[in-house]
C-alpha cells in the first residue's frame, strides 16, 4: 500500500490526518485517521476513495 500512497502523492494529493470519533467521543489523542486531500476539489478522502478518484481522472486524461 505504501507504493500506492506514493502514486497519490506524485499526482498532487496531500497526506493529512483527521480525528476519529467513537460513540460520539473524540479519540484523536489515541488514534488519527489517514486522509488524502484531493488536488481537484481540495476535499479529504479515505485511501480507497482517493485511489478511485485518481483512477477515474487518470482514465479520463485529466491532470491536476
Amino acid at each position: 500500500m505504501e507504493e500506492d500512497t506514493q502514486i497519490l502523492l506524485a499526482q498532487g494529493w496531500h497526506l493529512a490526518f483527521r480525528p476519529v470519533f467513537f460513540l460520539g467521543f473524540d479519540i484523536s489523542w489515541l488514534v488519527m485517521e489517514e486522509a488524502f486531500v484531493s488536488p481537484y476539489d481540495h476535499k479529504e478522502y479515505r485511501f480507497n476513495e482517493a485511489m478511485h478518484i485518481e483512477s477515474q481522472n487518470h482514465r479520463l486524461g485529466r491532470a491536476a
